[in-house]
């Protein structure tokens, strides 16, 4: 079980970066890699299997999707897109001190995750604006298949829950 993560508008994101003229595209391959992948009606692989880890295929297509885009606006824009099993969730501070060059020569930071994603770069990297490109709306479990080095999610089988609002008195 996951995650559920709906992307925002083009327009929408666009809007949100505004003025940022350097922006760090980053890519969870959990959370956001599976949202994206049960949106794929060809029902495309969502991860192939490597030595370093599962390259997560949907992310990595829409942050470079995102990329073409904000270059052709005139944007300095520069992407990572984390293996699994790692995650913006789980980014500890071993992990920040590696990425902290990349983040050097940049005003904002995308995120293509969760909100726990978004809130965990936020507390690594206090003086950079993060913008999340995608809002949490649910939960969701899919039985994954492997053929060969890819993994499958079973669309027939998805299950997605969303969320339901409640008021600030129902806050942990």
């Amino acid at each position: 079980m996951t995650v559920y993560c709906k992307p925002k508008t083009d327009e929408v994101l666009l809007a949100e970066i505004g003025e940022a003229q350097s922006l760090l595209l980053v890519g969870c391959p959990i959370c956001s890699n599976l949202s994206y992948g049960i949106r794929q009606e060809d029902h495309s692989p969502c991860m192939k299997i490597t030595l370093k880890g599962g390259k997560p295929l949907h992310v990595t297509k829409e942050v470079d999707r995102m990329l073409s885009l904000l270059q052709e606006a005139g944007k300095t824009v520069k992407k990572h897109v984390f293996n699994f099993p790692g995650g913006l969730c789980g980014f500890n501070d071993k992990d920040a001190k590696k990425f902290r060059r990349k983040t050097e020569n940049m005003s904002a930071i995308v995120t293509f995750s969760c909100e726990l994603g978004k809130e965990r770069m936020e507390t690594v990297f206090p003086d950079k604006q993060v913008i999340g490109a995608m809002n949490a709306v649910g939960i969701f479990g899919a039985p994954i298949n492997q053929k060969l080095n890819k993994l499958y999610l079973d669309h027939e089988k998805t299950n997605i829950k969303s969320f339901k609002l409640v008021d600030d008195s129902d806050k942990l």
